[in-house]
């Protein structure tokens, strides 16, 4: 009977509402509700909002819990398509409350994705040890960089760079080639001789927890970020501004002006050409006009973008003769400008040739 009273006043302690945040591969704020089902099991739901995420992500969690809190959780299956790339796979944590009441601990997903959490309660239904200071809510900031091209030594500088700022963290790399993911210790993937070469995304992440500040670079097809979050607000700010200085040099600037415009810009241009250009006198004559040049304008967006990609981490040196560097730069600008300028180019060449 002792054993079961005391089971329970222990489940009290963990079963009610707790609010904080994660850090890690990912950051952002998360909510956990934790019910009883029976003796030391426990379950509930857990809400994720993660910095740069368009909604939060709901996950439906169970475990055990003893001398430390172990959860498992999937996401609700109605979410998984709503911001794919927000999506961390199947969920394991492991805490412990501190004497203070506050619940900390690790966790780790089935992406390879990993880190730490804080959670604080939400109400206090018991008189607790709770500390007279309450930690102040971190800041966040979160930008993005554009198109970037690095080679790996640029990454490297990169990294040593969050080293001198990270001193007593560990720098870890997650890297995601087609469907399989893995996170390294930074030294372990510039030492290694043989890793891939088609990396889809790397995010290199640092945190410092006695400061309680972190720092995320992600790199992938859809968006470059920098993601920053610390207790100071100018610190937060200075950081982003720095580091995000050190990629200006890489980014591709015709590349990033063609994916923020250039659909934008076929769409009017396209319009205008149907309606405006003179020479026809029907509609169809219009229309036959301008599907092949849709079909030409399609060609080489596909072209932009296999081959002049949102990221591009080339993992070989650079070449030692400059001008050779030089070259290899120029083709995928003078490609992307093609590829923005064709539609001026032959709405013109009609507009005279028709005169």
């Amino acid at each position: 009977m002792s054993d079961q009273i005391a089971t329970e006043q222990r489940i009290k302690k963990i079963v009610k509402l707790w609010t904080g945040q994660i850090y890690g591969t990912n950051i952002g704020n998360i909510f956990l509700e934790l019910t009883t089902q029976h003796e030391n099991q426990i379950a509930g739901d857990l809400y994720i909002n993660e910095t740069g995420a368009p909604a939060a992500l709901r996950y439906f969690v169970s475990g055990t819990y003893s001398d430390k809190v172990v959860l498992e959780g999937t996401i609700d299956p109605s979410l998984k398509n709503l911001a794919p790339e927000f999506n961390i796979g199947s969920l394991r944590a492991e805490g412990k409350l501190t004497p203070e009441g506050v619940l900390q601990g690790t966790w780790h997903t089935s992406l390879n994705t990993a880190g730490t959490f804080t959670l604080y309660p939400c109400t206090i239904t018991e008189k607790m040890n709770v500390p007279e200071v309450i930690s102040p809510s971190p800041h966040y900031r979160i930008i993005e960089l554009g198109a970037i091209k690095l080679y790996l030594t640029d990454l490297e500088k990169i990294t040593n760079e969050i080293k001198k700022e990270y001193k007593n963290s560990q720098i870890m790399i997650s890297l995601q080639q087609e469907e399989t993911s893995t996170s390294i210790d930074s030294e372990e993937f510039f030492n290694n001789e043989q890793r891939t070469h088609q990396l889809k995304v790397v995010c290199v992440f640092a945190q410092d927890k006695q400061q309680q500040r972190s720092i995320r670079i992600l790199l992938s097809p859809s968006k470059n970020t920098i993601a920053v979050t610390g207790l100071d607000a100018k610190k937060v700010n200075e950081e982003v501004e720095k580091f995000e200085t050190l990629f200006n040099k890489h980014k591709k600037q015709w590349a990033t002006l063609y994916k923020k415009y250039g659909p934008l810009t076929y769409g009017i241009l396209f319009v205008t050409m149907i309606v405006l250009l003179p020479g026809f006198s029907t509609l169809m004559k219009r229309a036959l006009f301008a599907f092949p040049i849709l079909a030409l304008i399609s060609l080489l967006s596909h072209l932009n973008k296999e081959h002049n990609p949102n990221f591009l981490l080339i993992t070989k040196k650079k070449d030692r003769k400059p001008y050779k560097q030089k070259l290899l730069d120029i083709f995928p600008t003078l490609q992307t400008i093609l590829t923005i300028a064709t539609p001026f180019i032959i709405w013109l060449l009609n507009y005279y040739l028709k005169k």
